[in-house]
């Protein structure tokens, strides 16, 4: 007698107790339900509960069903419901690419140290017609060790490149339809690709957002528990499950989305809902809608200690601002005094660097930048924005008050860890 649909998916999820490297997600699955529906055309999830096609499952062999299955579970672990809802923003369709090419890169990874002839998972193929033998999920090595914001900015990019009558309009980014995008991302596009109820938060509604809160602390229970019964298997996954109850978001992207949420000419402001990727990095800041970044500067402490740090932000500034591309950008090298400044624009920012001159001796006191910038006020010039890279020890802080700047202090991982500015945000540069 031929197993049904549901019965296939609960052995399966049985079957994860058993298996070392999967009894993370034995765990997992117990917090939430596991539902045999039509109403999704493959599987689902809505960050905590799984739904999946019984149609779409009695196609598949047990390797790739359970690929299938615990690619939704790794969705609810990674709390891609929950932390990529501003990317979901601009383009729930890209989102959803981004984190699946993520997803499956690592699920590949299960079968490490398995026989081959015996592997854990397998990517869905097609069994018949044009595409058979090809997968009917996004599989793509380019990806490989990237963020799911690298990948949905990589995906951008090549959709914009494609599609230069649909700019950055939000019709072309918000859209479900496959025709409103780029041959290219049409071609990525398969019929195997999952969906996502995301969580719908009404940012006037108090209901609505404790309602998010309580699924949101369900979740991080479910992770801390399944990580504490799993033991010694859930280090043989492809991701440290240990850090994904609280979610530290790396320290370029925070400093890319300081600089796109602080754009000139901005339309509006709001608290009430707060960007989740700086939250699980402590932050709180206001959303900003706009459509230029303007001019900033990056103040640069070039005592010794600056040196291996400046390098590596560097290099991640640069790809930053060729992405970003604000109008202007100012460095400021500085010690006891700003004793350097370096200009560039969009037709430089391929050159960025942070050590353009020598480190230096002496004190550090940030005051000599606040009065560089309140002098350059003075004569005209406005900063949107600006970032303060240091070790921490500096003497003072200086009058950033008036100046009215949004301000993001970088402290370098061997600094002053208790460094708390009374103007700005702090960020670890770790």
């Amino acid at each position: 007698m031929t197993a049904t649909a549901e019965q296939r998916v609960e052995s399966l999820a049985l079957a994860t107790h058993g298996i070392s490297k999967l009894q993370f997600y034995g765990q997992l699955a117990r917090y939430g339900r596991l539902t045999i529906s039509d109403a999704y055309p493959t599987a689902a999830t809505d960050g905590l509960n799984v739904w999946c096609n019984p149609d779409f499952i009695d196609g598949l062999t047990d390797t790739e069903c359970m690929f299938v299955y615990l690619h939704e579970l790794t969705h609810i672990a990674q709390r891609h419901m929950e932390l990529y809802d501003d990317l979901k923003e601009r383009s729930a369709m890209l989102t959803n690419m981004a984190m699946d090419y993520e997803i499956n890169l690592k699920l590949m990874c299960l079968n490490a140290g398995c026989d081959p002839a015996f592997p854990l998972v397998e990517i869905p193929v097609y069994k018949d017609g044009p595409k058979q033998g090809e997968y009917m999920a996004l599989y793509d090595t380019q990806f490989e060790n990237m963020s799911v914001r690298q990948i949905f900015g990589v995906l951008w990019e090549e959709n914009e490149e494609g599609s230069p009558e649909a700019g950055d309009s939000p019709e072309a980014g918000d859209s479900d339809d496959p025709s409103q995008y780029s041959q290219s991302i049409q071609d990525r596009m398969c019929e195997g690709q999952d969906s996502h109820d995301w969580m719908e938060v009404d940012e006037n509604d108090p209901e609505s957002q404790k309602k998010m809160d309580e699924v949101s602390k369900i979740i991080k229970t479910a992770i801390q528990h399944s990580t504490q019964f799993a033991g010694d298997s859930a280090a043989e996954l492809g991701f440290k499950v240990e850090d994904l109850v609280e979610v530290k978001t790396p320290w370029y992207e925070i400093l890319r989305d300081f600089m796109i949420h602080n754009k000139k000419d901005a339309q509006y402001s709001t608290f009430r809902r707060f960007n989740r990727r700086w939250v699980g990095s402590d932050m709180y800041l206001p959303t900003y809608e706009s459509t230029q970044v303007g001019e900033m500067f990056v103040a640069v402490d070039r005592s010794y200690s600056m040196d291996a740090t400046s390098a590596e932000a560097a290099n991640h500034l640069r790809v930053i601002l060729q992405d970003v591309r604000p109008d202007k950008v100012t460095v400021l090298y500085w010690g006891s005094s700003v004793y350097h400044v370096d200009n560039y624009d969009a037709s430089n920012y391929h050159e960025f660097t942070l050590d353009s001159i020598p480190s230096t001796g002496g004190g550090t006191d940030a005051a000599c930048v606040a009065e560089y910038i309140k002098d350059k006020g003075v004569h005209g010039s406005t900063f949107e924005c600006g970032i303060i890279l240091t070790d921490g020890c500096v003497y003072s802080q200086g009058e950033w008050g008036p100046l009215n700047i949004p301000l993001l202090w970088g402290i370098t991982k061997d600094g002053d860890t208790d460094f708390n500015p009374e103007i700005g945000q702090v960020i670890t540069l770790d």
